[in-house]
């Protein structure tokens, strides 16, 4: 099927939003080619399972949209070198810093929603792209392990951003660093392990307020990111 490369040059070399009618129209394509124009007997979807599950492996090319563009937003959140050779993090994360200060990108993976202030369409998109994968893929940035701390509107107090130097240069970043279970760590056992102390106690309250506030809106959503770090000892 040569159509498919032609597809996948299509979708990685033009970062921009296609239209769900555009991919209706191709899997309609796929469709006719596949019943030689006659009426299907079998769904598309289910043509599409991989050979090894009983389909035909049909390509979703949907799928492949969203693979091909999530690179943009995983490089926001999992790159550790923002000034890596190939990358253009650090100049998305200037323009971001410049419309809304303290909003790290790194957490547009996690909360995957443009402040509307934002007008460069690649970070918008990239956003929409994220939407859609969390979407399909029914993830919360909360369950994630790797959820930054500070700099994330998913953690604000006063409607601003946690932002905590004094935490983070003691390399308290993500969710998955400080929680044990559904909760946060005791506080004692943070200053053991992240040698912090006693001045820290107030911003420990702070973010175990805010945990508690949002373990009230997505219930068992901390046991989902504790699971997550059993598996994966992070």
């Amino acid at each position: 099927m040569n159509i498919l490369p032609r597809l996948i040059f299509l979708f990685s070399s033009i970062p921009m939003q296609f239209p769900q009618k555009w991919f209706r129209a191709i899997n309609k394509e796929f469709t006719t080619f596949l019943w030689k124009e006659k009426r299907s007997r079998i769904s598309l979807r289910k043509l599409s399972i991989p050979r090894k599950s009983g389909g035909l492996g049909v390509p979703d090319m949907y799928t492949y949209y969203l693979a091909l563009n999530a690179q943009y937003p995983l490089t926001w959140a999992y790159k550790k070198d923002p000034c890596e050779i190939g990358s253009w993090s650090w100049l998305e994360q200037k323009v971001v810093l410049d419309t809304c200060k303290n909003i790290s990108i790194a957490s547009f993976w996690y909360k995957p929603k443009c402040d509307k202030r934002i007008q460069n369409p690649i970070i918008k998109f990239s956003c929409e792209i994220a939407q859609a994968i969390h979407k399909r893929l029914k993830i919360n940035g909360l369950s994630l392990p790797s959820c930054p701390i500070w700099n994330n509107l998913l953690f604000t107090a006063g409607g601003q951003p946690l932002a905590n130097d004094s935490w983070k240069n003691k390399n308290i970043r993500t969710l998955g660093q400080i929680l044990h279970g559904a909760e946060i760590m005791p506080f004692q056992q943070l200053k053991t392990i992240f040698n912090l102390s006693d001045t820290h106690f107030f911003q420990y309250m702070q973010f175990k307020a805010i945990l508690s506030n949002l373990s009230k809106e997505h219930p068992d959503i901390f046991n989902l990111v504790w699971s997550a770090l059993k598996q994966t000892n992070i």
